[in-house]
């Protein structure tokens, strides 16, 4: 290993020992790598998302029946825009329009809609951000049908006025929108 001599002179003569660590005459300091491009940097996305919208309530599969006032509660999020930036749009199905919103602090959405009496098989959520980027949410909902007759036989047979009455139920009803145990 060389060290040169000029440097060495003057360490002596400056500091009167030899030189404080040993130079390399001709070697480069390479770059360091360049950083990892399938990774982002932390905060918004590079390139700008679309909202998140969630259906709290009603879930998908309710019983809804004419006349009824449904709750309609859901929530948004959005990495990139702040969520009062943000407008929910409560749709039917068929794309008509409930009611646009702004989502309060925390990113809830609600409010209430009547079961028109020809009943509704669907309600959609859709987040909107300032720049336009929409998702939307979907539940399947299911008209509420009457059950079906029950078949009963009233014991006893000819009654008097004196006699109590039992009814057995010897077929229950099927309700084609509930299991047994909600009729």
């Amino acid at each position: 290993m060389r060290r040169p001599l000029l440097a060495g002179c003057l360490a002596i003569a400056l500091f009167g020992c030899g030189v404080p660590f040993p130079v390399e005459e001709d070697v480069t300091l390479l770059p360091p790598p360049p950083p990892d491009a399938t990774v982002g940097p932390p905060g918004p996305a590079l390139t700008p998302q679309a909202p998140d919208a969630f259906i709290l309530s009603p879930l998908d599969g309710t019983v809804v029946a004419p006349g009824v006032s449904l709750l309609l509660r859901g929530v948004l999020s959005d990495d990139d825009d702040a969520l009062d930036s943000l407008t929910a749009r409560w749709e039917l199905d068929d794309g008509e329009v409930i009611e646009v919103i702004t989502p309060t602090a925390d990113g809830l959405v609600e409010t209430s809609f009547t079961i028109p009496p020809e009943g509704l098989e669907g309600l959609r959520l859709v987040a909107v951000d300032p720049g336009g980027l929409s998702k939307s949410v979907s539940v399947s909902l299911v008209a509420n049908s009457p059950p079906g007759a029950i078949e009963a036989a009233i014991f006893p047979e000819s009654p008097s006025a004196n006699d109590d009455l039992l009814v057995v139920v010897e077929e229950p009803a099927e309700d084609p929108d509930r299991d047994a145990t909600g009729i």
